[in-house]
């Protein structure tokens, strides 16, 4: 499934950040990223309505990669950040 991630990073204006989501919603994009270890709180509910408003369904990144980041654990990333399992249901059924 594809997911844009930590779209924040980009550094984008919010019209350049809407003619992209238009743009890789067209092209088969799916999810967006919403929940970020360095996102800020405003950042967060941000992307949450972007991605309520380009239907795209919203993903969680705790920056885990494996055994090359092993301080970093599925599901929680650096300082507070919680992905709940809530999130993931809607993924799985777009994968089914």
């Amino acid at each position: 499934m594809p997911i844009l991630a930590h779209p924040t990073l980009y550094h984008l204006g919010n019209d350049v950040m809407r003619d992209m989501l238009a743009a890789l919603k067209a092209d088969g994009l799916a999810g967006m990223e919403c929940i970020y270890s360095t996102y800020t709180m405003g950042e967060e509910i941000q992307m949450r309505r972007l991605a309520k408003e380009f239907g795209l369904i919203p993903s969680g990144g705790s920056d885990f990669h494996g055994a090359n980041k092993p301080s970093i654990s599925l599901g929680t990333g650096k300082g507070h950040l919680f992905v709940p399992e809530s999130i993931l249901e809607p993924i799985r059924k777009h994968a089914h």
